[in-house]
């Protein structure tokens, strides 16, 4: 379970409340002329993951609206 108490992210808040992964990272790289981000998250059942996946779009989409 991760114990996120003083988290910024409304994301790993969101994932620690809720139980829905044992680890969770960001990443971004960039290149030349484009670049990539991400979420990496582990949990440890099926269902965990399917929430999980639900709840990383819910937030991405979010993100994208913010912005």
């Amino acid at each position: 379970m991760l114990l996120i108490e003083t988290a910024r992210s409304s994301l790993a808040r969101g994932v620690s409340n809720g139980n829905l992964a044992e680890s969770l990272m960001a990443f971004n790289t960039n290149y030349r002329d484009t670049g990539i981000f991400g979420i990496y998250a582990i949990a440890l059942v099926m269902f965990i993951v399917q929430s999980s996946g639900f709840f990383f779009l819910i937030q991405l989409y979010n993100l994208l609206l913010s912005s």
